[in-house]
This record gives structure tokens, sequence and C-alpha cells, in this order.
């Protein structure tokens, strides 16, 4: 495609001077070469990688906290099972003991090894019976 320059001789003359900053109408502007040391990352590209990183660290800090609930949960019900024997056991134990305790004394009543048992009476003047 022939630039404007060369489709309208007369335009040449209308042109401000070439000395400023300003190219012909219709010339290709020329490329710079790149230069070949790294280019800083975007500071967008830089800030989603570190948002994507605080995720991670996130969804992991979540997993550890979830499986830590789940560890302490097991424990508090292990705990529940142990206290629901041992209240069990020491119901059953003391029911154990009263029931032996009247046999006992049935027993003795029953051999004439023992008097009745007669409660000592507590008053103001004998506060220990």
């Amino acid at each position: 495609m022939p630039d404007l320059l060369t489709l309208f001789p007369g335009l040449v003359d209308q042109l401000p001077s070439r000395e400023g900053a300003q190219r012909p109408i219709g010339q290709r502007r020329t490329i710079r070469p790149r230069s070949l040391r790294p280019r800083r990352p975007s500071p967008t590209l830089t800030l989603l990688t570190e948002i994507r990183t605080i995720l991670l660290r996130l969804d992991q800090a979540a997993e550890a906290q979830e499986a830590l609930y789940l560890d302490i949960g097991a424990a508090v019900e292990q705990l529940r099972a142990e206290l629901a024997i041992s209240t069990h056991e020491r119901r059953a134990g003391n029911e154990a003991i009263a029931r032996l305790s009247r046999q006992h004394t049935e027993l003795r009543r029953d051999l004439g090894q023992t008097e009745l048992h007669v409660p000592l009476r507590h008053s103001r003047r004998r506060p220990l019976g």
C-alpha cells in the first residue's frame, strides 16, 4: 500500500518540520528491539499469586482445624463412654455394698450375735449423742 506522501505530493509542503518528535503520516513506526532483561511482573499478577497462596494456606489450616475438632470430638465421646461405665460400676458397687450390709445384719440377728442397734439421740446437752 503506498503511503500518503506518494499519493499526495503537495502534502509534503504543508507538513510541519520533521525536527520534532512527530513522524510523517503514513510511514510505519519502527519497532524498538526489546531488552533481554526479564520484565518485572505486573502488580496485579503479584497480588493474584499472593492471594492464591493465602487461600491455599487457609484451606490447609481449615482442614487441620477440622481434623483437630474430629480428634477432640472422638476423645470427648470416649471420655463420656468411660464416665458412663464408671458411673454404672459405682452405682452397682454402692447397691451391692448396701445389699451385703443388710444381709450381714440379718444373719447376725438370726444368729443372735448382736442386739438391735439403737441410734444415738442428739440433744443440746449431748451434741455427739
